[in-house]
Order: C-alpha cells, then structure tokens, then sequence
C-alpha cells in the first residue's frame, strides 16, 4: 500500500472542516441536497485557505524546501487541538480575533 503525506494531511485538513462547520453526520457530509450548505459555510476550507496565504509569504520569503513543507502541513492540521471549543469559535469574536493573533 502507498501512503501520501500529501493525501493524510488533507484528509486530516477536511475532517477538521467538517467537525468546524458543524455537520456531525457523515449522511449529511454525503446527502447531494446538503452540498450548497456545506459551500456556503462561513469556515468552510478554513485550512487550505491558511495554507495559500502562508506559502505565498514563505514564497516571497524565499524560503527553503523543507521549511515551505513544514508551513504547509502546519497550516493544514493548525486547528486540530480545538474539537473541544467548536462552540465558543462559532459564537465568540473574542475567541475569533484571538485564533488570528496566535
């Protein structure tokens, strides 16, 4: 079996977009009707959205290889610590500001 860095990282990135945005049926992950809901999700792609902004600056920065690839698996599992405070993420500006600072 051939395992992808590439590929876990972004399984990892999607199930994390999915725990965030709230949808905690895999039925209503698969439903097609549920499709345009899951895109209009306010953290939808939360992740890879970090992602690009991140390389771009490390693009510019000229960093090297290993460190562009490091930023890049950073930035796609960044949230994986806050399953437990979804719900203060979805409500609090506080918490919002303070996830951009950090």
């Amino acid at each position: 079996m051939n395992i992808s860095i590439k590929n876990i990282v972004s399984a990892l990135s999607l199930s994390l977009d999915l725990t965030d945005n709230d949808w905690g049926k895999f039925e209503d992950v698969i439903n097609p009707t549920h499709a345009k809901d899951m895109l209009n999700k306010q953290f939808s792609n939360h992740s890879r959205c970090t992602s690009y902004i991140a390389l771009e600056i490390a693009q510019t920065m000229k960093l090297d290889e290993n460190s562009y690839y490091n930023l890049y698996i950073a930035c796609m599992i960044h949230d994986i610590g806050t399953q437990n405070i979804f719900d203060e993420s979805h409500t609090s500006k506080w918490y919002i500001k303070k996830h951009c600072i950090a």
